[in-house]
């Protein structure tokens, strides 16, 4: 299977990195939720 490259939006990424500072279970669920799509599309 192959992985897909996902490409973050600059505002995504400005998103991403304020939840990981304020919410660490979040950023994990996130992140679980995004490996997913890359590995499945």
């Amino acid at each position: 299977m192959h992985t897909m490259d996902l490409h973050y939006h600059p505002l995504f990424s400005r998103w991403l990195s304020e939840v990981a500072e304020v919410d660490e279970e979040i950023f994990g669920e996130v992140m679980a939720l995004l490996t997913a799509l890359e590995v499945h599309g």
